[in-house]
């Protein structure tokens, strides 16, 4: 895979949809959490999702036959790409519940295998986990950067995704999720 030079992630934009989705999900459950207790929820929510992006994409399945990634049907909406985005809707949340916000990612490129840049990525959440200041904060987004430029995705890629994902994410909620 050849990697572009350089690409902008301009996000800013999806910080207030995922206001609105948290707003939605915390009307519909009804829940009281202290906001210590939410943080930790979310950063093993993140946790999680970068987990889950890891077992579509595959690769580091050396056990497995299949080692390609969950593409689906192909096209911008697939289960890795909509995992990615999983991760992307819990960044933006714990970033609404900090005043933190990242408006445009720069990413260089690098030549990192999959396997070093998810172990990055992991590494950056649990850092902001230890000190949650806005330069760890933006050590996830780096890195979430790094794995896009990785996929080859570019800005218009993440916000399709995430705009789909978003009303996926609503009509779950609206039927009881």
């Amino acid at each position: 895979m050849k990697l572009k030079q350089e690409i902008i992630l301009n996000i800013s934009n999806l910080y207030t949809m995922q206001k609105e989705l948290d707003g939605f999900i915390k009307n519909t459950k009804d829940y009281s959490l202290s906001e210590e207790s939410l943080f930790k929820m979310k950063i093993i929510a993140l946790l999680t999702e970068v987990g889950e992006f890891s077992n579509e994409h595959r690769g580091f399945k050396f056990w497995s036959n299949n080692q390609e990634p969950n593409m689906g049907k192909g096209g911008l909406i697939n289960p890795l790409y909509e995992e990615l985005i999983d991760t992307l809707h819990f960044m933006l949340s714990i970033g609404n519940s900090m005043n933190y916000a990242v408006f445009s990612i720069v990413i260089e490129p690098k030549r990192l295998d999959f396997e070093d840049l998810i172990i990055n990525w992991y590494e950056s959440i649990i850092m902001f986990n230890n000190d949650s200041s806005l330069d760890n904060y933006n050590r996830i987004f780096t890195s979430f950067g790094e794995v896009v430029h990785h996929l080859g995705l570019d800005e218009t890629d993440i916000q399709k995704i995430y705009y789909a994902k978003y009303k996926k994410n609503i009509e779950r909620q609206k039927m009881g999720y």
